[in-house]
């Protein structure tokens, strides 16, 4: 995932079947190992199933009142990591490195927001499985992670629209991506557990939707402040875009740690 749009932009301009020939072979391992995997999986699943069965009535049932009290202020924290995420990658990450690095190709700067997701996503999965078999009885979600994790990328989003050097904003670019893989998966983790035992798919559902909507939401205010727009308001936003992205982050952190606290 990290390598992949280095690689398209390596591709591009030799025989159109490369692509075609890699992605497909690609496919057709992921598919061979995964296979394997899940037949691993389904007769793990079988010697354990009476103990799984065993743990799961164990679990602790949320009434509705107990659900939508500890999903309302994660919901509110996603939507804030989604819209500064969107305004970042989508707006302020190409206009940074065209300041800093006027001569760099932008196809090579900016994945690397992507290249550190993809990079992170595999150890944040990990410990949220540990975190998730470690404590299997609790239903509060893992919101440590995701306070963490909206401080730092709230962090780096505030040092980047400071316009550091290349490297240095290079480093950014790379850490607020895993956090954003921090962020994303602990949301999801978040929701299947305000939703268990039956309703996980409704809070995923609402979580990927509250992603969808910040997408719009970006793609408005792009419109909002095109030009030829002309208004004040577009202005004032322009100049404020930079400083969006960690502010949005950093509210969401603090709308956290206010939750845990309370908690």
């Amino acid at each position: 995932g990290a390598m992949a749009p280095y690689l398209t932009v390596l591709l591009k301009n030799r025989d159109p079947m490369l692509p075609f020939i890699v992605a497909s072979v690609a496919l057709a391992v992921a598919t061979l190992v995964l296979r394997r995997a899940l037949v691993s999986a389904g007769t793990a699943s079988s010697r354990s199933r009476e103990s799984r069965t065993s743990a799961a009535s164990a679990a602790t049932l949320m009434s509705p009142t107990s659900r939508i009290a500890i999903a309302r202020p994660l919901l509110i924290a996603i939507a804030l990591f989604a819209l500064g995420m969107q305004i970042h990658s989508g707006v302020n990450s190409a206009k940074l490195f065209m300041k800093v690095a006027p001569g760099v190709p932008l196809e090579w700067l900016m994945p690397l927001f992507w290249a550190g997701f993809s990079v992170a996503m595999f150890p944040v999965s990990v410990w949220l499985t540990r975190h998730a078999q470690r404590d299997t009885q609790s239903a509060l979600p893992p919101t440590q992670i995701l306070w963490l994790a909206g401080a730092l990328g709230g962090a780096a989003f505030v040092v980047c629209a400071t316009q550091p050097t290349l490297p240095l904003l290079i480093a950014l670019q790379i850490i607020a991506g895993a956090m954003w893989a921090a962020v994303l998966l602990a949301a999801i983790t978040s929701a299947t557990m305000i939703g268990r035992t039956g309703r996980e798919g409704g809070w995923i559902g609402a979580t990927m939707a509250l992603l969808a909507m910040a997408t719009v939401g970006r793609i408005a205010l792009v419109l909002a402040i095109a030009p030829g727009s002309g208004s004040d308001a577009g202005r004032w936003i322009v100049d404020a875009l930079p400083w969006l992205s960690g502010g949005a982050w950093l509210m969401a952190a603090v709308v956290l740690i206010v939750f845990a606290v309370r908690r």
